[in-house]
């Protein structure tokens, strides 16, 4: 098969991840991995999964695949999949729990995409960071006591906070976006920056942010996202 077809089944998965349908982003993603041929092409095929399993609930998988991506990209001296890899592997360390370590590998991964001027990943990471934060800041679940065991120092240092850390992360997130002209991005900063509003019993402020964040995402067509603003705007009123 031409490489074209293998990325086409990886287009698709993507696709469907924005549309909210994750067994088919799963099912695609499989389907371009059965396709690849060569090291190179199997590398950029499971990075393509591993994002797929981390945001479609299944981080602990992901987490092997991005850890081998990371020791082959730190072999070859590829920077660029190196930081691709742990901007991916920081996400799934926070949803599967380590918040400290996840924090750690995203700051170091926004450090490598600042020094090369890469905005648009920058953006990516800055959002991915005030994801940390705003799960912080705004979880009702009561956590347990591994959790708690795992991230006492971290939780000690940043709990009080993490409301104004997660704004921070995504407004320099929505800077980024801005002039790098990703508006998706920008979007989700700004839907999240409208559930912290509400966290926070701020409704005004919520409404002025998710108005902004539906502005943005109107041409993108990302069925999940507009879902995800239009059910906080229902809460907001």
């Amino acid at each position: 098969y031409p490489p074209a077809v293998k990325f086409a089944w990886l287009s698709k998965s993507f696709i469907a991840l924005y549309e909210g349908v994750p067994d088919e982003a799963r099912r695609c993603i499989d389907k371009a991995l059965a396709l690849a041929n060569g090291e190179t092409e199997r590398e950029t095929v499971e990075m393509g999964r591993a994002i797929v399993l981390t945001l479609t609930g299944r981080a602990g998988e992901a987490l092997e695949i991005l850890g081998k991506i990371s020791r082959i990209a730190r072999s070859t001296e590829n920077d660029f999949m190196l930081a691709w890899s742990e901007t991916y592997y920081g996400m799934a360390l926070a949803t599967t729990g380590d918040l400290g370590a996840a924090v750690d590998v995203l700051t170091k991964a926004a450090a490598m995409y600042a020094a090369w001027g890469n905005t648009p990943k920058l953006a990516e990471a800055y959002f991915m960071l005030g994801q940390v934060f705003l799960e912080m800041a705004t979880s009702k679940e009561r956590p347990t006591v591994v959790f708690l065991r795992r991230n006492w120092r971290f939780l000690a240092r940043h709990m009080l906070s993490a409301r104004k850390e997660a704004k921070q992360h995504f407004e320099k997130s929505i800077d980024l976006a801005a002039t790098s002209g990703c508006p998706g991005w920008g979007a989700y900063s700004l839907l999240c920056l409208g559930k912290l509003a509400l966290a926070s019993r701020d409704p005004n402020s919520a409404r002025s942010h998710l108005t902004a964040a539906e502005e943005l995402s109107r041409d993108l067509g990302w069925k999940e996202l507009d879902r995800e603003i239009e059910q906080a705007r229902r809460t907001a009123g």
